[in-house]
């Protein structure tokens, strides 16, 4: 075959052949593992995502037994010796304790009230409610219906889960009797539980009812009657399967939960895994091209010429690392091998040459990113201090005069501090009070402070003015400027190698979608609003990367709170 060939030609066709023999059954079998592999991960995470679902909602529904066991116990003991009343305090305490109880109701078998929670009017045709029929068809087990406006009582509008069992207790003639117990549950919790886990991008949870009938769903298509994903439930019944929901891959599990007759469905988003699989189809295609190429590349030249000089020039391109960046060589030898060295040593110093100033421009732009965003601070706090100042002058209150300029110079020492731009966390404290103080004072002393400081927590550095950002925002929308009793709570803790700082005022509070939108802005490095909040989450970042963050929590009419996330350095 290669006897028309010369040597060189024939020596690369036969390197190229295994070369690419090689390649291609590596490729084959790197792929087959990691779909086989991946797939099997899938299944395996899938089951334990839907294991920890189920256990939720069987945990919720094992507690609103256990309630409901409580009170068939306590109604039969309590009605023997006709203590109505005790018995009733029972049924209301159990409603209040739980804030996802709405009522608790016993009715005899003619649908009058014995037992009432709430002391409402309980409509004159329950016999005729569905739920109290199975509770009478089934009297060994709990039922659960699926949600609907809460039908116990009249005029009520509140969408609600009714859990029903047959109970006996004793009448007012002491004899023993059955009745059933009723208690109705909000959706919240449903609700809330299906948001604990984290499913992926248009992962969602459905249940439905042994008859098929929709129970809850995250997914908005299903509780518009549209819903592809109950269909393939309901044709699966139990097990897993890869499943395609609007041109998306996702692993269906369905089960049954315990107590109930309720199926809980989860689809969870696997399109990643199988996006991953194609990147890494198209990655091995290039590879196994790019290896041809080089093959072919490397074994022409060593078929055309194997000598000292190429094998010095081969093993001194082999030192090329991301670590390390071999010196010139020297060849001397054929003018090809001369001139490859001296291309070899041009791109060394090219790169050489880029690397050092790709780190510079590196270090710069973070240095020039960390001194802009510091700069934000605004000088309007300067301003209103120094008319406060005149004011006060004005008015002949010497003493209050005093304690602000005191006051503004500390604290305007700490923000110089030498340049520095990371400082021990008893100045940034110190700094945060004599900030508060100003305010206290040009505030005509609305609002009062507190510091709850760890003095493990000095033993630590910090990047400078974060506190003062956040204790400005807690005032200016937290602090009512016409209402006295503000208090604002600065804390800092040392826990876990982590330190934080809480910031807690007692204003209006806040919404969810409040927070929601008060995140987005501050994780938007373009949006123009919130700079103070912005501008200290932004130099977090850069500083201390991922390992810091800021959490907002409120409560509407109780408090807001900004905490402040870093790790426990010490520099300087």
């Amino acid at each position: 075959m290669f006897k028309k060939l010369n040597i060189g030609s024939s020596i690369t066709i036969a390197i190229m052949s295994i070369v690419t023999i090689f390649l291609l059954i590596t490729s084959i079998i790197l792929v087959f593992n990691f779909r086989t592999t991946a797939f099997d991960n899938i299944k395996y995470s899938s089951r334990e995502i839907n294991k920890q679902v189920i256990m939720n909602y069987e945990n919720y529904i094992d507690g609103v037994i256990e309630t409901a066991n409580y009170i068939s116990s306590k109604t039969s003991l309590l009605s023997e010796s006709n203590e109505l009343l005790e018995l009733k305090q029972i049924y209301i305490q159990a409603k209040d304790i739980s804030d996802d109880i709405v009522s608790i109701v016993l009715l005899d078998r003619f649908g009058q009230d014995i037992i009432n929670s709430n002391n409402q009017q309980i409509r004159a045709d329950l016999t005729n409610k569905y739920w109290f029929g199975q509770a009478y068809a089934n009297p060994e087990i709990f039922h659960f219906s699926s949600p609907h406006t809460q039908d116990v009582f009249l005029d009520s509008t509140q969408e609600v889960i009714t859990v029903t069992k047959v109970i006996s207790y004793y009448n007012q003639e002491g004899l023993l009797v059955e009745g059933v117990l009723t208690i109705d549950l909000n959706t919240y919790n449903i609700i809330a539980l299906s948001n604990k886990t984290n499913l992926g991008e248009n992962g969602h949870i459905l249940i439905f009812n042994n008859t098929g009938e929709y129970i809850y769903s995250n997914n908005e298509a299903c509780t518009l009657g549209i819903c592809e994903s109950k269909d393939l439930a309901e044709a699966l019944v139990l097990g897993g399967e890869r499943v395609v929901i609007d041109g998306q891959n996702m692993y269906l599990n369905v089960n049954t939960l315990s107590h109930t007759r309720w199926n809980i469905a989860t689809y969870i988003n696997i399109e990643s895994i199988y996006t991953s699989q194609q990147t890494i189809l198209i990655t091995a295609i290039v590879l196994f091209a790019s290896a041809l190429f080089i093959s072919f590349i490397l074994s022409k030249s060593i078929s055309s010429r194997i000598s000292s000089p190429m094998s010095k020039l081969s093993d001194h391109m082999s030192h090329i690392d991301y670590n390390s960046i071999p010196d010139e060589i020297t060849l001397n030898g054929q003018i090809e091998v001369v001139e490859l060295s001296n291309s070899f040593n041009d791109m060394i110093r090219e790169i050489k040459s880029l690397m050092g100033r790709l780190v510079q421009e590196q270090k710069e732009k973070r240095k020039s990113e960390f001194f802009a965003l510091q700069m934000q601070i605004n000088p309007h706090f300067l301003y209103n201090t120094l008319d406060s100042i005149v004011w006060l002058a004005e008015n002949n209150r010497n003493d209050e005069v005093v304690e602000m300029v005191v006051a503004l110079s500390r604290f305007f020492r700490i923000s110089i501090s030498k340049g520095e731009n990371i400082i021990p966390i008893e100045l940034e404290i110190e700094h945060a009070r004599n900030y508060l103080n100003i305010q206290k004072i040009r505030y005509n002393k609305q609002f009062d402070f507190e510091f709850d400081v760890d003095v493990k927590t000095f033993d630590y550095t910090v990047v400078k003015l974060i506190l003062q950002p956040l204790i400005e925002n807690a005032i200016n929308h937290g602090i009512s400027s016409e209402e006295s009793g503000g208090f604002i709570k600065i804390t800092s803790k040392f826990v876990d190698n982590q330190i934080t700082f809480d910031i807690m005022n007692n204003g209006y509070g806040l919404t969810q979608d409040q927070i929601n939108m008060m995140y987005k802005r501050m994780k938007d490095p373009h949006k123009a609003q919130s700079i103070g909040l912005r501008n200290v989450y932004q130099r977090l970042k850069i500083y201390y990367g991922q390992e810091a963050d800021i959490i907002i929590t409120s409560v509407m009419d109780e408090y807001t709170s900004l905490k402040i996330v870093i790790p426990a350095r010490k520099e300087g």
